[in-house]
């Protein structure tokens, strides 16, 4: 319970209180960095299917268009998610998507990344993208920005495919929330 408080108040302090540009003022957290940290608490707020607590090994948190994410998740190396080590993937064209537990699509992800998505329907991975993405399919979560300010909106439908549930608490810190 402490550690779901603790990545909440982190997720509500990152989406309130900073700025998206990192060069507009001195100490501000880039974007990057930001994103990153909402991916790893987006990861913490999920319930898992129950067939994936069965499984071991890492938990890999895949990113596709944005290496600046992955450098920055590369330092919470360590970290666990569900009981599992982060571990940060950069996808590439041999990666095996397969094996993703949250897959990310950074900003103008594209036929690609629409190919991969569409392989991972129905898998229990935590679909998250940019939504500057140009991609065809709807995923579970979609980061937004308004006001300089980033914030992420649900799609519950494409999550209930995927026996994933989303916590009370980032639903509510969601800035919109569709219901199928």
């Amino acid at each position: 319970m402490k550690r779901l408080r603790r990545a909440l108040l982190c997720l509500a302090y990152l989406w309130a209180c900073q700025p998206l540009s990192g060069a507009t003022q001195t100490g501000a957290v880039p974007e990057f960095a930001m994103k990153a940290a909402y991916l790893y608490n987006f990861a913490q707020l999920v319930e898992w299917p129950a067939s994936q607590a069965a499984e071991s090994g890492r938990f890999d948190l895949c990113i596709l268009g944005q290496d600046d994410i992955v450098d920055a998740l590369e330092q919470m190396r360590g970290k666990t998610i569900d009981g599992r080590p982060l571990n940060p993937v950069r996808v590439t064209s041999t990666t095996d998507v397969a094996e993703c537990r949250l897959f990310y699509v950074g900003e103008f992800g594209g036929h690609r990344a629409t190919r991969l998505l569409r392989s991972l329907h129905g898998a229990p991975a935590l679909t998250v993208a940019d939504d500057r993405a140009l991609i065809d399919v709807p995923t579970m979560i979609t980061l937004l920005r308004a006001d300089r300010r980033l914030g992420f909106e649900v799609d519950l439908g494409p999550a209930k495919h995927a026996q994933i549930s989303f916590s009370s608490k980032l639903l509510g810190l969601a800035r919109r929330v569709k219901t199928e």
